[in-house]
């Protein structure tokens, strides 16, 4: 009997996590291969511009100006006097979606990172460059992993793994007394 509880406890792990990486926002099995903000399509990847939300849940992640590139991110920090805010995410990540959908659309943690940061997300699967700030940062295969960053590049806050949102204004909060020093 227990074996066989066993066997179900593994299919339905599997099964779900199948779905997790297969399933979208909208409901369709692929992503198509263009779309900037993942909080509107999860599975999406990033081309840059800002996208409408597909549906409630995501409507308020998508209204932070997401970059989609780390440079410009450092660039528009600079300019503007702000820190950086990494996502490093990929599309089958469960972990990275939930990120999304509590985190990322949580109105103070919206608050905190239009007052204070340039959000930017970067899929290291999705193209050598990211890639290559995913090794540089030293953290290879843990996703969600978010660096908060100064615009010089100095890091200074590391959060491996999902991060609820009441936790997640904390460590924004510490980033920005950590760059006033």
């Amino acid at each position: 009997m227990k074996r066989f509880a066993l066997i179900v406890a593994i299919m339905v792990v599997t099964s779900c996590a199948h779905v997790t990486r297969t399933t979208r926002v909208d409901g369709t099995g692929s992503a198509p291969d263009t779309v900037t903000a993942r909080a509107a399509a999860p599975l999406a990847g990033h081309t840059g511009e800002t996208v409408g939300a597909t549906n409630a849940a995501t409507e308020h992640t998508a209204s932070l100006n997401w970059e989609s590139d780390y440079e410009t991110a450092l660039d528009k920090a600079k300019k503007d006097k702000k820190l950086v805010m990494l996502d490093v995410y990929t599309d089958w990540c469960g972990w990275c979606k939930i990120l999304d959908r509590d985190t990322f659309s949580d109105e103070i943690v919206q608050e905190m990172l239009m007052r204070s940061f340039v959000a930017v997300k970067i899929n290291p699967e999705k193209s050598q460059k990211n890639r290559q700030i995913e090794q540089k940062l030293g953290r290879v295969g843990l996703y969600p992993h978010i660096y908060l960053i100064d615009a010089n590049g100095r890091q200074l806050v590391e959060i491996p793994g999902f991060v609820p949102a009441k936790q997640f204004v904390q460590q924004l909060d510490a980033a920005v007394k950590e760059s006033a020093k």
